[in-house]
């Protein structure tokens, strides 16, 4: 809540939520975000292991929350390797031709696709889990 409040804050006044030094507020906005990502990654761990030490009945979902949270644990830290970079882009500076909405770059690598389905694989992989599961009946 805190990051996405930021990130939206900053949408709000017309400038940039990442990386944006700019002013001391907005460099301490970012650093605010980046220690709530570290706190969030810290407390990521932790509930994998509680969650991976749990005995789940369900087979498929144990082993599609267990994938899913490593997965996401790895999705999550791509974004650490970001940030002594100051950028996400690989091989260009930041910015250029970009997918529309997301602007993930159409000329170079871009570390956002990869942080983008980590984190996600948490939602997607146990409820193809979940689904697998309840086909089987």
């Amino acid at each position: 809540m805190i990051e996405l409040s930021i990130i939206a804050l900053q949408a709000l006044r017309g400038t940039t939520s990442h990386y944006n030094q700019t002013t001391s507020f907005d460099g301490t906005l970012f650093s605010i975000m980046g220690n709530f990502v570290i706190l969030l990654w810290c407390l990521h761990l932790v509930t994998s292991v509680l969650l991976l030490i749990e005995r789940l009945p369900e087979r498929p979902m144990a082993a599609g929350l267990a994938l899913g949270l490593v997965v996401t644990a790895i999705g999550m830290a791509i974004a650490g390797t970001m940030l002594p970079r100051g950028a996400h882009t690989v091989g260009m500076p930041d910015g250029g031709p970009g997918l529309p909405f997301l602007g993930w770059s159409t000329i170079a690598g871009d570390l956002r696709v990869s942080h983008f389905f980590g984190l996600h694989a948490l939602q997607v992989i146990p409820l193809a889990a979940y689904m697998i599961d309840v086909r089987r009946g």
